[in-house]
């Protein structure tokens, strides 16, 4: 449950959600599209579907957050997804994947960041990925914020 009371489901992505991501991801302003791709981005293209939506779980893993639109009757409405898509490993170093989450308009500030956040590193763990890196860009406070708060030891 978000902060403003709104119930979500976190589930897997698979490949039965490109339509869902497309629909969510035009309704997207475009400043929250450059915060995700760090650039501007009009649409996805259907081979970006593909390899958003048919992920293996392991190497390449995504979850949703999605909740029903109406009063529980409605349509699924995608408020968030978060990845990870593992590095290739170097000796002696730590098991890292590419980190990356997307929060819907509608949905922030309502703490779905940090649930997103926080199952994506329970996800990495179950894994065997010790650590996260990602790009964020230097005017994203609130993934910056985020990063501070369950990561204080970042670099």
């Amino acid at each position: 449950m978000l902060r403003d009371g709104t119930v979500v489901l976190l589930r897997l992505v698979g490949p039965d959600d490109k339509a869902l991501l497309r629909h969510e991801f035009e309704r997207w302003s475009p400043e929250s599209r450059y915060a995700r791709f760090l650039a501007p981005k009009q649409s996805l293209t259907d081979d970006e579907l593909d390899y958003l939506c048919n992920l293996d779980q392991e190497t390449h893993f995504a979850i949703g957050a999605i909740a029903e639109a109406g009063e529980g009757d409605g349509d699924p409405v995608g408020l968030g997804i978060a990845r990870f898509i593992r590095l290739p490993t170097v000796p002696l170093e730590p098991v890292t994947a590419e980190a990356a989450i997307a929060v819907a308009d509608a949905a922030h500030r309502k703490g779905l960041g940090r649930l997103l956040l926080l199952r994506l590193c329970a996800a990495a763990a179950e894994r065997e990925i010790e650590r996260f890196r990602c790009e964020v860009l230097v005017d994203n406070t609130s993934m910056k914020a985020l990063i501070d708060a369950i990561a204080p030891e970042h670099t």
